[in-house]
């Protein structure tokens, strides 16, 4: 930490206190900010976002100098510090922002539940999201920070179920898919995850992400179904045929949710699976998707209409 910085936290100590607060529902209302405050922290958010941190820091102290119950500029300080990597003073300065009520609680119990993490107190951090649901429950954000905290304290359940509510709250973002497909993969039900992977390269084969979901299922069909070499793998006989069996069976699942339930049974009632599956592996390198693609492009127009139901690409 800069010499800056360090005066400038402690002073900050001094004029508030340094114990660490109990993990407590907000109980105080928020003051307004006075025109002066006001002008402080937006001076400090244009600071911090131009990168300038010790700048930034200066402005929304002088802001807490100004108005001691100023929860905005708590929420900055604590943003300030994430993006420094001192989650310490993040923590400590989330944590004056959590004793009030206000609407940017959520985003405060975001950065808490991060600085928690960092730290390895996961039940902090599923706390103080679950604080945030409790009043913000279509606030799907929450969801996903919570999943995260859920699946490192080993609670995979927990962590699935908020990941299922984050889809159903944000349908077509992809990473939540993504995320859920991680999780299967990671506690080994392979066809599950394959199964939503799909999902998510759907909705968009061109993200970076996409990249990412491509490599994983390479593994999760060259390692675990099809087990051959990258090189002996027919992909219209092995990726399709293979991908269609497990798909097929986890429609039957009770784990798996209704959204990807209804999208394979239609698909497969429209008889697009093959379709489908060239689609999704455009930018992969199995041999002769980018071929067939060109030389069917006139009979797939069928398809795209069907598909443009459920993605944004």
């Amino acid at each position: 930490m800069s010499i800056i910085k360090k005066f400038l936290f402690i002073g900050f100590l001094v004029m508030v206190g340094c114990s660490t607060p109990q993990l407590e529902r907000p109980t105080e209302d928020a003051v307004p900010m006075s025109q002066e405050a006001n002008r402080l922290v937006h001076a400090g958010i244009k600071f911090k976002e131009s990168g300038d941190y010790d700048s930034a820091l200066k402005k929304l102290l002088a802001a807490i100098s100004e108005n001691r119950n100023n929860v905005v500029a708590y929420y900055e300080l604590s943003d300030t510090y994430l993006l420094m990597g001192d989650y310490e003073n993040a923590q400590r300065f989330a944590e004056k922002g959590l004793k009030f009520k206000s609407d940017i609680y959520p985003r405060i119990a975001i950065n808490a539940s991060k600085c928690y993490r960092q730290a390895n107190d996961f039940n902090k951090s599923i706390k103080v999201l679950s604080f945030a649901i409790e009043d913000n429950e279509d606030i799907y954000d929450l969801y996903i920070e919570r999943s995260i905290s859920y699946k490192m304290a080993l609670e995979y359940d927990s962590a699935s179920y908020d990941l299922k509510s984050y889809i159903k709250l944000n349908p077509l973002d992809q990473e939540g898919h993504v995320k859920l497909a991680d999780l299967y993969k990671y506690k080994l039900e392979f066809s599950k995850a394959l199964t939503i992977y799909y999902f998510a390269l759907m909705l968009n084969p061109n993200t970076d992400d996409s990249k990412r979901i491509i490599e994983n299922l390479r593994f999760l069909i060259d390692e675990s179904l099809i087990k051959k070499k990258p090189n002996e793998i027919d992909f219209e006989l092995d990726i399709i045929g293979a991908s269609k069996i497990k798909i097929e069976e986890n429609l039957n699942s009770d784990d798996m949710p209704k959204l990807y339930k209804e999208f394979y049974k239609s698909l497969m009632k429209e008889s697009f699976f093959e379709e489908f599956m060239y689609f999704i592996h455009t930018n992969s390198n199995y041999p002769g998707v980018k071929a067939w693609i060109v030389e069917n492009e006139e009979n797939l127009q069928p398809f795209y209409d069907w598909v443009n139901k459920y993605n944004y690409y």
